[in-house]
C-alpha cells in the first residue's frame, strides 16, 4: 500500500473534521498550509482549523486588490477564530520546483463597475514549498457556472497531498455550519442585490 492508498483507507469513514484534525494534528503535524479565500466554504473550513491548531498556516488567495470591505472582514475573521500564522503570497510564483508540477488556485474576479468576471491563476509553488499537505480551501467558481466544481475529497498534486475538505457539502450545509457556529458573512455577501435596471 503507497502512502496515499493508506491515507485514502484511514480517512474513508471520517468526517471532514476528523480528516483536518488527522492530517493537521497527526499526520502532516507542522507540514500543512491551508489555502483560504473570504467565501462561506473557506471560512467553514477555518473555522475547523482553528479548533484544531490555530498557528496552522493560513494563505489568502485573491485575484487583485481587495475591496476595503473584504480586507476588514478578513481581519475580523483572523482575529475572531484566532489564526496566528496568516501568510501573504509571494507573487507570481510561476517557477516550479525541481521533481515537482506547478501548483495554482483558480480565481474569478469580480468588479463594483461590471457585470462580468475575470478568470485567473494564482501560482503558489514558492508558497507551498516547505509543506506536505495542501488543504485547498478556496472554492472560488464563476459566477455563470453557479455550482462548485466536482474534485476529489483527497488527491495527489505533484508532490502534495491535496485536500478539498467541503466536497460532498451543499451550500445548505454551509450555511448550517456558518449560523451554528455564529460565523458572519461577507458584507458584500448579506448586501440586498439591486433590481435590473430599466430596458
Amino acid at each position: 500500500m503507497t502512502p496515499f492508498q493508506d491515507i485514502l483507507s484511514t480517512a474513508h469513514d471520517m468526517s471532514t473534521a476528523q480528516l483536518l484534525r488527522h492530517l493537521i494534528g497527526a499526520r502532516f503535524a507542522g507540514r500543512t498550509v491551508v489555502t483560504a479565500s473570504l467565501l462561506m466554504r473557506s471560512v467553514a473550513v477555518l473555522k475547523m482549523v482553528a479548533d484544531i491548531e490555530p498557528a496552522t498556516p493560513i494563505v489568502f488567495c485573491h485575484a487583485g486588490d481587495l475591496f476595503p470591505e473584504s480586507r476588514d472582514y478578513r481581519d475580523r475573521i483572523v482575529a475572531s477564530l484566532g489564526l496566528s500564522d496568516v501568510r501573504a503570497l509571494r507573487g507570481a510564483e510561476i517557477k516550479v520546483k525541481p521533481g515537482d508540477h506547478d501548483h495554482y488556485e483558480h480565481i474569478w474576479a469580480q468588479y463594483r463597475d461590471s457585470s462580468g468576471s475575470v478568470h485567473e491563476l494564482v501560482h503558489l509553488n514558492e508558497t507551498l514549498s516547505g509543506f506536505d499537505c495542501w488543504i485547498s480551501a478556496v472554492y472560488h467558481v464563476s459566477p455563470a457556472h453557479g455550482t462548485q466544481p466536482t474534485r476529489p475529497r483527497i488527491d495527489i498534486d505533484g508532490r502534495l497531498i491535496r485536500v478539498n475538505p467541503l466536497v460532498g457539502w451543499s451550500d445548505a450545509d454551509v450555511r448550517r455550519f456558518m449560523k451554528a457556529n455564529d460565523l458572519p458573512l461577507h458584507p458584500l455577501v448579506k448586501r440586498p442585490r439591486l433590481p435590473p435596471p430599466p430596458p
